[in-house]
């Protein structure tokens, strides 16, 4: 089997469930997770802030929102995980750095059309991200 075809066979599945604590008081999952095994392999965790009344909100929208993020750094992660030569954690420092401003972009937006204070719909994010060379990891919020 080729790199590419042993590259095809990766599935990813992901889920998100209210804890036990969040179901007794009746309350929603305010997490997401997202995977992609297709393009620039990832998973994240988006941890709803529990605080945030509306963080399911935010949570979710960025989980959907990263894809397109990722494919938008492509050229820096290309960089960062998959050449040979020493820039690549400069590089990296610039996913993180642009990742971030992303997705607080995206949390602005979603907070706009649900007519909330941004603060309401904040959460945190674990990132994994494979390329040819290495593992990226970012840890935001």
């Amino acid at each position: 089997m080729s790199d590419d075809d042993a590259k095809t066979q990766w599935l990813s599945g992901t889920g998100a469930v209210p804890s036990s604590a969040h179901v007794r008081c009746g309350g929603t999952c305010q997490d997401a997770v997202a995977a992609s095994p297709r393009g620039r392999r990832h998973v994240a965790v988006f941890d709803g802030r529990g605080s945030a009344q509306f963080s399911e909100l935010g949570s979710t929208a960025a989980a959907e929102a990263l894809q397109r993020i990722l494919e938008m750094l492509e050229p820096l992660l290309r960089e960062a995980l998959d050449a040979e030569h020493e820039r690549s954690a400069q590089s990296w420092s610039l996913v993180g750095e642009t990742t971030l401003r992303a997705l607080h972009d995206e949390q602005r937006r979603v907070a706009e059309v649900a007519e909330v204070a941004t603060c309401e719909v904040e959460f945190t994010v674990s990132i994994a991200i494979w390329g040819e060379r290495r593992v990226g990891c970012i840890q935001l919020g």
